[in-house]
């Protein structure tokens, strides 16, 4: 994986990696994620989605995490 630039906002410190790091270092990402580090994840150079830790969301049952 290449080295993931590292970016400070008013939210905190987060990393950018593009949709193609995801794809390829999504075990590696997750694994991050779980010890939890911030990712925004850009898409054609352009900022689509932020992949953070919810450690809140154990709690919910099955039932409220539907789609």
């Amino acid at each position: 994986m290449k080295p993931l630039s590292k970016v400070i906002n008013l939210t905190g410190q987060f990393e950018e990696i593009t949709m193609m790091d995801l794809r390829m270092h999504a075990g590696e990402i997750m694994t991050q994620v779980s010890l939890g580090k911030t990712f925004l994840i850009k898409r054609n150079e352009k900022p689509v989605a932020f992949l953070s830790y919810l450690p809140k969301m154990r709690s919910l049952k099955y039932e409220t995490c539907k789609i």
